[in-house]
């Protein structure tokens, strides 16, 4: 047990949970953002996705509406947060709203599992006693 925690096995477990906490923490982030800055380029994405069944109506002459909203300095990561943000929430709608749920529950189960690790591993420490 104690091979597991301090090993490779333990470094690798709290790798794989923290890129999971941060993954289904941003999912949650992007998933929050539909109602305040991209509600309108959702509904035209969703519009003409729901109404048209053609996917071939989703060309730039068509979705002239859209412009991505730089609220930082960076470009890359603000066009990044614009489309995780909309195709994000467009699953979420596709499911019925269970998509949102579902990585809540995998968010906590993230931290539940880390803290969990982290709290076996303080514990289980080897204790070191001091010669007199």
């Amino acid at each position: 047990m104690k091979k597991t925690i301090f090993g490779k096995t333990g470094k690798f477990t709290i790798g794989i949970s923290i890129l999971s906490l941060l993954y289904f923490g941003s999912l949650m982030f992007f998933m929050e953002q539909r109602e305040s800055v991209f509600s309108e380029d959702k509904a035209i994405f969703y519009d003409t996705i729901v109404s048209n069944n053609d996917l071939n109506q989703l060309n730039p002459n068509n979705l002239k509406n859209i412009y991505i909203v730089y609220d930082s300095d960076n470009r890359i990561y603000s066009t990044f947060n614009c489309v995780f943000s909309i195709t994000y929430v467009i699953m979420n709608e596709f499911s019925g709203g269970w998509l949102e749920p579902l990585y809540f529950i995998l968010l906590v189960e993230q931290v539940e599992i880390l803290g969990i690790f982290i709290f076996c591993r303080i514990s289980s420490r080897p204790i070191v006693s001091i010669p007199v």
